[in-house]
């Protein structure tokens, strides 16, 4: 039988990740991690995109000032003060809460509560409002001052969602960090292309420093970069001599019948090559997402296969067994990971896990420095429900005191993980 992991950082983006295919095919090759992007984000509407004064890089210990004109994938948006009602499309939740701004958050889009960063389940009981869906009318109706998204998808007027112009003429800002505007994108350039297919960890760090100057954390932000930086450091430094582990991330059916594609780019790419992965399917004209045929991947001996999503039981054990030379076929490597990749704070420790995982390094005691949080499964056991804690709100927002109109932000099911249940490691 197939052994089995579950290594969690952000589990709302490993839907992301699923919806992310066909954008991703679209992207133009990079075969290095390029500088990261700065997106413009002035607090002068006439200032032009590019002026270094309204970077993240260089906004650390000042305080933000408003009106601040933001312009990421060619829409340009004003905020006109700190934020106090937030909608989040798709992640981002995590900084936010870290920052202190978790009354802020209104609204929540394809969230699911789990990181590996030291602290965060406590954090996310604070949250009274999750995986909501706004239409035109009711979105326009909350008035929310910024709405943070990591896929364009949010605002496909196809799809029935209001347009980043049509928001912004609202009075609404609006933001995608600049390195996923192609994400899920019918047409992105490929300039945004190629930012997407080279997005590593030091752009997810900037992404996290300008999110801090837009809602005005600047110290906060740079704390939790420092932060990042150095336990990606300490990560390296453990697999630092050892041989490297030939392994990729691939898209299957949830039967493990068929494999429909491997990620060849990106933040989960980057990742593996930081903690001693090597993936064989990356050449230097790969961009996000590749499709491989049976025989393509038939050759390429894999010593440990990562799934994006969670299989059905058993399907682990039939993926494998259509590629019986693999050595992971031979070992039953297959782990399933839930968002390994995105804007989550908890990336590096989620790294330190994979790292245990690929290596076989024994991982410390729950609650020692390396594996605070803890989201690795057992090998040998099978995964358990999720427990669902059901929560009945109906919180309310008046915009300009207590004459303004009352918008009920619904009923939500909020998805809460025991950390007490046995053979489970906290976070689980």
């Amino acid at each position: 039988m197939a052994r089995t992991h579950l290594i969690a950082a952000l589990a709302s983006l490993a839907l992301f990740l699923g919806a992310c295919t066909d954008a991703s095919n679209s992207g133009t090759a990079a075969s290095e991690t390029r500088a990261p992007a700065e997106a413009a984000v002035s607090a002068d509407p006439d200032q032009g995109p590019g002026d270094p004064r309204g970077t993240a890089a260089n906004s650390a210990g000042t305080a933000t000032s408003y009106p601040l004109t933001i312009e990421t994938c060619g829409v340009r948006s004003t905020l006109n003060g700190p934020p106090e009602r937030i909608l989040l499309y798709y992640g981002f939740a995590e900084p936010l809460l870290l920052w202190g701004l978790g009354d802020a958050v209104d609204g929540l889009v394809s969230f699911a509560p789990s990181s590996s960063y030291p602290g965060m389940e406590a954090l996310y009981a604070t949250l009274d409002i999750t995986n909501q869906q706004f239409n035109r009318e009711v979105l326009i109706a909350m008035s929310p001052d910024l709405v943070i998204s990591a896929s364009d998808f949010a605002f496909n007027a196809e799809a029935g969602f209001l347009t980043r112009e049509e928001l912004s003429e609202a009075g609404i800002a609006t933001w995608i960090p600049e390195s996923l505007c192609a994400q899920d994108k019918a047409d992105p350039t490929p300039e945004e292309a190629d930012a997407l297919a080279t997005r590593g960890f030091e752009q997810v760090l900037m992404d996290l420093a300008e999110l801090g100057r837009l809602v005005d954390r600047q110290a906060e932000a740079t704390a939790l970069v420092a932060e990042m930086e150095a336990k990606m450091t300490e990560v390296e430094a453990q697999v630092a001599g050892l041989d490297p582990v030939r392994v990729a991330i691939v898209t299957a059916d949830r039967d493990g019948s068929r494999i429909t594609g491997v990620y060849t780019g990106g933040v989960n790419e980057d990742i593996i090559r930081r903690v001693g992965g090597l993936n064989p399917f990356v050449t230097p004209e790969s961009s996000q997402y590749t499709s491989l045929s049976m025989e393509q991947l038939t050759v390429t001996p894999l010593d440990a296969v990562l799934t994006d999503i969670d299989l059905e039981p058993g399907g682990g054990e039939v993926l494998l067994s259509q590629f019986p030379t693999w050595p992971a076929a031979q070992n039953g490597r297959i782990d399933h990971i839930a968002g390994l990749v995105g804007n989550s704070p908890g990336l590096p420790w989620a790294a330190e896990q994979l790292a245990q995982v690929l290596h076989s390094i024994p991982a410390p005691p729950p609650g020692e420095a390396g594996m605070r949080g803890g989201l690795v499964r057992p090998p040998g056991t099978a995964p358990h429900p999720p427990f669902r804690r059901r929560l009945r709100v109906e919180r309310h927002r008046t915009r300009g005191g207590s004459g303004g109109s009352r918008i009920p932000l619904g009923r939500t099911q909020h998805r809460a993980r025991s950390a007490a249940r046995p053979g489970w490691t906290a976070g689980n």
